[in-house]
């Protein structure tokens, strides 16, 4: 496996082989950077790579994944690295052709090759997995008869896995059937992104290479893939097979809309480049100078904060001086529950203005029409929405009527249970309960999950769900 770290160091270029769990492997090191080939049983030499990330739950998996996924294709893309592994007598040089390694890599890149991920393991406070990665080249590229640019309705073969999920009231062939839609879907995804990566397009998708763009397009790419709602035109089953411990495979051929996925990426997107920002401070003119600063930047504002993903808060205070009055500007980005993930503050030093009755207002006036004070904030609220991304998504806010919700450690099983939600908390009101959570996706899109997984909660009741805005809903 491959392992980012300082504990296993030897020297420039040595190669050694063990063995691991039955499974032949060799370790290369090249730079106090070790990995790991193995030879799986079928032959085919696997590429590993582990990744962690901080904390717990469904959440701290996904990203543990994302990060596993990135350290692969970093890895693929070290030359040095695996010019090692061709010395190696372990292995047949054409594995390791530049042809191969580069097919490899855009399966990757693209989504046409499936990573194999374990099941997590606790390491101190980290949740970590690991992806495997068999270095065949995939059969799409050898010759690829498809035109992504020019299809919109992409026809995959693809396999799902599944065991009964009895929370969610589904049989393991349902469970399995699911888990082929995700997979195809995924991987049209993944054309779609790295399509908009090479193209003018990007900049309408707010996608660069940078890490925080490429870790939150994989996050929205998974949380995509969880719904088949509006984006699979029609499947069939080729085969199927009982597997050990009461699990079922599937194979399908699955048609799938890219016209829609890429509308649906292109408005993930589009939320986290450009997030929904409410302006909040004590002073009214402030918050006016900031409300126009940031719509001239092309930032979208809301009216209320129940409208908006992000908080603005802003901390403006006078600061008196011997050449006269100063501003010190504290702008912090934060969640609707308080949470921070971003911080501007301005130079002070730069203007002083005689005081007077409208002196902050004049300052901030100042200070917020400067074109770089405008970049570097736009920039700030950016990254601050990656992050809230990279932490499960917005609050949503479900009011549910209490007669539906029922028992409160069901209701937060269920719901924690549906893919791409995190975080969930519930609580009892007199007429409703109240439950938050995290979602990268939409209500709109979510909702396509709620529905079904309500249902089963309270045996079929029939329940009027209504979307007020992309943070609320209610179910009556």
């Amino acid at each position: 496996m491959f392992r980012q770290t300082s504990s296993r160091k030897e020297a420039h270029g040595q190669v050694k082989a063990k063995q691991s769990s039955g499974i032949d492997a060799a370790v290369f090191s090249i730079q106090s950077q070790a990995f790991e080939l193995e030879l799986s049983g079928f032959g085919s030499p696997v590429l590993a790579e582990q990744g962690c990330s901080y904390g717990r739950g469904k959440l701290a998996v996904e990203s543990a994944q994302a990060q596993a996924a990135d350290n692969l294709r970093s890895v693929l893309q070290s030359t040095n690295l695996l010019s090692s592994a061709k010395r190696s007598e372990s292995f047949d040089d054409s594995v390791f052709s530049d042809k191969n390694i580069e097919a490899i890599a855009t399966g990757l890149a693209n989504g046409t090759m499936v990573l194999d991920f374990s099941d997590p393991e606790i390491l101190g406070d980290d949740t970590c997995v690991t992806a495997r990665l068999p270095l065949d080249a995939p059969e799409s590229f050898e010759g690829d008869d498809i035109d992504w640019e020019e299809d919109t309705t992409k026809s995959i073969i693809v396999s799902g896995e599944g065991l009964h999920d009895k929370v969610a009231g589904l049989t393991a062939r349902q469970v399995a059937e699911q888990d082929a839609l995700r997979r195809a879907i995924s991987q049209v995804l993944g054309v779609v992104i790295k399509s908009a990566l090479s193209s003018s397009s990007s900049s309408e998708l707010y996608l660069t290479e940078s890490n925080e763009s490429l870790k939150s397009a994989e996050m929205v790419r998974q949380s995509l893939s969880m719904s088949s709602h509006g984006t699979v035109k029609s499947w069939s089953e080729i085969s199927s097979k009982s597997l050990p411990g009461g699990m079922i495979e599937v194979t399908l051929n699955v048609e799938v809309e890219k016209s829609g996925l890429e509308a649906k990426l292109k408005e993930a997107m589009q939320r986290i480049g450009n997030p929904n920002i409410f302006v909040v401070s004590e002073h009214a003119n402030v918050r006016y100078h900031l409300t126009q600063a940031l719509t001239s930047s092309g930032m979208t504002v809301t009216a209320s904060p129940e409208s908006a993903s992000l908080l603005l808060v802003a901390d403006a205070k006078p600061s008196p001086s011997k050449s006269g009055t100063r501003l010190q500007l504290d702008l912090s980005i934060k969640d609707r529950l308080g949470n921070n993930y971003g911080q501007w503050r301005n130079d002070p030093s730069l203007i002083a203005l005689p005081s007077h009755d409208d002196v902050l207002s004049t300052l901030a006036e100042v200070y917020l029409q400067s074109e770089n004070n405008q970049v570097e904030i736009r920039q700030t609220i950016q990254k601050a929405s990656h992050a809230l991304v990279q932490a499960g998504g917005p609050i949503r806010e479900i009011s549910i009527a209490n007669h539906i919700a029922g028992d409160h450690s069901k209701l937060h099983a269920v719901l924690s249970s549906l893919a791409d939600v995190s975080d969930v908390k519930v609580s009892k009101g007199k007429n409703s309960t109240l439950v938050r959570l995290r979602s990268i996706n939409s209500l709109g899109e979510l909702s396509h999950l709620l529905s079904p997984a309500m249902k089963v909660h309270t045996d079929g009741k029939a329940i009027q769900l209504t979307i007020h805005n992309d943070y609320q809903l209610s179910m009556l």
